[in-house]
């Protein structure tokens, strides 16, 4: 197996526990040999897993983030070079069209074998498909600036990054005061099935 990183994100807004924090652990109590690191939902995240890729200096970094309101896993193909916050209860940090790098190409792109990631996780019957729509949250802005540095200091190493669903049943409220269940998926078969993947590269 590869030298692997994998990074999750902590707890935020109204969001009392992350599943992504939930599944890092999970995977690290399945196969002690992969590293980790919780991000927190901060500018300062990005920071912390480059000194953790400065410490570990992995092969393989695999990031995962919730993205509420999706109903599978979401293989993240492009990181954007923009910052936009409106909503406090996410984020106290409100920020509106912002570059995450100035004068830097508005996207980056995997250079993680994703067709075969997405092929191995539906064979593991694990509801899962391409995105190209990473947000412009902090996972979104890790991710960039991490691709951005693989591209500009450390060519051998490849990321991808996988947003998944909430574990927990949500209760959404909407302007019009309709409430919506949002979609929920359990971490443990999807923990299983990236050490599955991992264990055979």
């Amino acid at each position: 197996m590869k030298k692997t990183l994998i990074y999750g994100f902590d707890d935020f807004g109204k969001y009392k526990e992350n599943p992504s924090n939930s599944l890092v652990k999970q995977i690290i109590n399945l196969n002690n040999q992969i590293q980790s690191i919780i991000l927190p939902v901060a500018d300062n995240a990005w920071r912390m897993l480059e000194k953790e890729i400065d410490k570990t200096k992995p092969e393989i970094i695999i990031g995962f983030g919730v993205s509420p309101g999706r109903a599978k896993i979401s293989v993240e193909i492009i990181a954007i070079n923009k910052r936009h916050n409106s909503n406090p209860e996410d984020y106290k940090k409100l920020s509106e069209n912002e570059p995450i790098i100035e004068d830097n190409q508005l996207a980056q792109e995997t250079n993680f074998n994703a067709k075969k990631l997405i092929e191995f996780l539906k064979k593991e019957n694990i509801p899962a498909d391409y995105s190209f729509n990473p947000g412009t949250f902090i996972c979104n802005a890790v991710y960039y600036q991490l691709l951005t540095n693989i591209k500009t200091k450390n060519n051998n190493l490849k990321t991808i990054f996988i947003h998944i669903p909430l574990e927990k049943e949500e209760i959404m409220q909407k302007d019009n005061q309709k409430t919506i269940t949002l979609p929920t998926l359990p971490t443990q078969p999807l923990a299983k099935a990236v050490v599955k993947y991992l264990e055979s590269l």
